[in-house]
């Protein structure tokens, strides 16, 4: 049996979003990046699956109650969020780079985009 009969799974796509393990960031297309915007990562419980689900949140204005970071980007123009705070906790046992699901979630608050994380 050779490789080229396997399916790679955790194949990157680079038109989306994927983790960066080395810096420990995440690095998106699907999170449009404006320059001095002002983003947090929360978490909440959700009881239907037993297990915190993350988010990141991004606005023009500072986040209130929330460790917040600036809005990076690179030469392409995608989104580069550092996760370093949170890095242990949710991606720990992950050693290469792998695709991550971007979700927009629709919110009454207009002032900020939320956006969840999932691989």
């Amino acid at each position: 049996m050779s490789l080229f009969d396997y399916d790679i799974i955790n194949k990157i796509d680079k038109n989306h979003s994927w983790l960066d393990v080395k810096s420990k960031t995440l690095i998106s297309r699907d999170i449009p990046c404006k320059a001095g915007q002002h983003y947090a990562i929360a978490k909440k419980y959700n009881v239907d699956t037993m297990n915190h689900e993350y988010y990141i949140i991004i606005g023009d204005e500072k986040i209130p109650n929330a460790n917040n970071k600036t809005m990076l980007d690179d030469f392409y123009g995608r989104a580069k969020i550092k996760l370093n705070d949170v890095w242990n906790e949710l991606f720990g046992d992950i050693v290469s780079d792998i695709p991550v699901i971007v979700t927009k979630i629709e919110d009454d608050d207009n002032r900020y985009d939320i956006y969840q994380l999932s691989y």
